[in-house]
């Protein structure tokens, strides 16, 4: 008789450049748990505006309602509140680099105690190249990291915010290019 390994629920983190399709991923992952008939539960920070309010929506154009939270929620209680009378197998965080530094602790307690893994998508660095403080404290947690690539010139990936700009270079909007850009 073959034995079914436990496995422990953990945090991961799955950061990109903008328009990488973070959001895509993030709603694929969420509809293959709902296909295989397991609940899940989808956070949205309500610092993010680009979308309706309460929804993760994709560019091109999937979206699902989400649960809002802002920087003074206490994140383990808001979802442990939330499961009441519900199973959750999976919590998906869009826009994760909104998360305060003690939120990203408040969700590995949620991992540990709750024993349901979080799936956290969104931006490591703005566009100076500074970390957002979620983003720093879900890097210096150790928790499981993936990187998602966008593809910015032929044939070359870079999992970095460029910005890209018609003026000289400046501290605030650095000049990014490449050898085969030109």
């Amino acid at each position: 008789i073959k034995r079914r390994e436990q496995t422990v629920p953990k945090l991961y983190f799955s950061y990109a450049a903008m328009n990488a399709g973070k959001s895509t991923l993030l709603l694929q992952a969420a509809h293959n748990y709902r296909e295989r008939g397991m609940d899940t539960l989808l956070l949205v920070s309500a610092i993010d505006t680009r979308t309706r309010e309460g929804e993760i929506a994709s560019r091109i154009g999937v979206a699902r309602e989400a649960e809002i939270f802002d920087q003074h929620d206490d994140l383990f209680a808001f979802i442990k509140e939330r499961l009441e009378g519900r199973k959750i197998a999976c919590i998906f965080i869009d826009e994760a680099q909104w998360i305060q530094e003690s939120q990203v602790w408040q969700l590995a307690r949620v991992t540990d105690r709750l024993k349901i893994p979080v799936l956290c998508y969104g931006l490591r660095t703005d566009f100076r190249g500074d970390l957002f403080p979620g983003s720093a404290t879900l890097l210096a947690a150790e928790i499981n990291i993936h990187i998602s690539y966008r593809v910015v010139w032929p044939h070359e990936a870079f999992p970095v915010l460029a910005v890209y700009v018609d003026e000289p270079e400046t501290e605030a909007a650095p000049l990014l290019t490449s050898d085969k850009a030109a």
